[in-house]
């Protein structure tokens, strides 16, 4: 009886143990159940903090620019700081985790953040960011985005010559985070923009000019500036010579037309004062043509024949201008020189080689607000006093008075941060009063001839 007790004893002790082996076997394959935190409190947690009043956060996914945007947090919105990293913070807002620009925070302190150079070596000015990292607009007219991308929701836009202070950068180096003067903030593209205060952009990124300015200088404007363009083109040039006497014969009265290829060039330097507002500029321009079979020289509707010629136009002046909201306007005084060279002096015309010496004054007027990217300019000069020349043997009289006005308007469209496409049209008028004997014309004692001559002209310029 003891042997069958015993044998089913030992029985009944394998069995068990064989079912604690399984059962541990089975508890090790099982997961183990996470320990549930009964205070509901984040396992990372930095403080509590609300989104700043009045400017939504925009969220992404992780701690950079190039992170896909995951949505926005309204102004006023409770959430828990759980992570930071240079100018981000990661946030928790109910079930929702995501990265923040830090700035986005109330509780946001400027002095928290490393000084030391972050994202690559770069130095911003961030929130405590002065005039040492400032920037000015150089487009007619550049959007604001409220993210680094053109595909984002506007902010706004900036007019030419208006200054900003830089929060930070893109990674992609195409964006620029700025804030103007009345605090707002937004993103531009870097070439829409220059700095003066500046240094380059090297392999690591920009860097902070030993000798920038302080805070105080923003309310000064930025700095004096230098600025050049230089500017060819080529156009279509017509002009016409209407000559009236009271002579008789073959040149007593004629008129002239021709029309002729044109090359122009142009440069144009302007210095700025330091509150953007005076200027002091000089420019020049000169503009040649050569017609052949040229100048069809007509009388009572029956044409003579045809000269060839040559045609010079030079202009040079001294400006001072003053910003009027989206107007720039400069009074002007210069110079003209016009030189008409037929390429044979016994032309069936009997035209003379002529050049013309005048002094000019006039108006300059560029509106920067025509359409994006697009100014506008009107010159206008008229003549003061000149002289005038013609080849000896064939003047049109002994003394000669001379009325004249130029005019220029010209598109400039900004295709790059240093290359303008320009379009233009001038027309220039000149009179000429003779009175004395003529040479080509002995029996005429007074004579006058007006001058007309248009271009249209499409070129590039590329600024300095």
């Amino acid at each position: 009886m003891v042997r069958p007790l015993n044998v089913a004893c030992s029985t009944l002790c394998v069995a068990v143990l064989a079912l604690a082996v399984d059962a541990n076997v089975e508890a090790r394959r099982r997961p183990k159940k996470v320990k549930e935190n009964r205070k509901n409190k984040p396992v990372k947690r930095i403080r509590d903090d609300t989104i700043n009043a009045g400017e939504a956060a925009n969220l992404r996914k992780g701690p950079g620019d190039n992170y896909k945007s995951t949505g926005v947090l309204p102004p006023g919105t409770a959430v828990v700081v759980i992570a930071l990293k240079g100018r981000w913070a990661q946030v928790r807002s109910g079930k929702n985790v995501a990265w923040l620009l830090r700035r986005s925070l109330t509780g946001y302190q400027p002095d928290s953040v490393d000084k030391a150079p972050v994202e690559g070596g770069r130095v911003w000015g961030g929130e405590m960011a002065s005039a040492a990292f400032r920037v000015q607009v150089v487009s007619s007219d550049a959007s604001l985005f409220v993210e680094p991308s053109s595909k984002s929701a506007t902010a706004g836009s900036a007019s030419r010559g208006t200054n900003y202070v830089v929060l930070s950068r893109s990674d992609d180096r195409e964006w620029l985070e700025i804030r103007s003067k009345d605090g707002s903030v937004a993103w531009i593209q870097s070439d829409r923009v220059q700095s003066n205060t500046m240094a380059g952009v090297d392999g690591d990124g920009w860097q902070r000019a030993p000798d920038a300015p302080e805070a105080s200088s923003w309310d000064r404007g930025s700095l004096p500036s230098l600025e050049a363009m230089m500017r060819i083109g080529i156009g279509y040039r017509a002009i016409s010579m209407d000559f009236q006497s009271a002579g008789e014969g073959a040149l007593a009265n004629t008129i002239t037309e021709s029309q002729a290829m044109a090359a122009v060039g142009a440069v144009d330097v302007v210095w700025r004062s330091s509150s953007r507002r005076l200027h002091v500029g000089l420019d020049g321009r000169t503009r040649a043509s050569y017609a052949k079979p040229g100048i069809d020289v007509i009388r009572e509707d029956m044409s003579l024949g045809d000269v060839d010629f040559s045609m010079y136009e030079t202009q040079a002046g001294l400006r001072l201008g003053i910003v009027l909201g989206d107007l720039e306007i400069s009074p002007r005084v210069g110079g003209r020189y016009d030189a008409f060279l037929t390429r044979q002096v016994d032309n069936v015309g009997l035209l003379p080689r002529e050049s013309l010496a005048a002094l000019v004054g006039g108006l300059r007027i560029d509106w920067y607000r025509l359409a994006p990217e697009v100014v506008l300019s009107i010159r206008g000069d008229v003549v003061v006093s000149g002289r005038h020349k013609q080849t000896q043997g064939l003047k049109d009289g002994e003394s000669t008075d001379i009325r004249g006005a130029t005019g220029d308007l010209r598109a400039i469209y900004s295709a790059s941060r240093l290359i303008d496409v320009v379009a233009t049209f001038h027309y220039g008028w000149t009179k000429y009063v003779w009175s004395g004997r003529s040479e080509r014309n002995p029996d005429v004692m007074r004579s006058e001839r007006s001058d007309h001559a248009q271009s249209l002209g499409l070129g590039v310029a590329h600024r300095f």
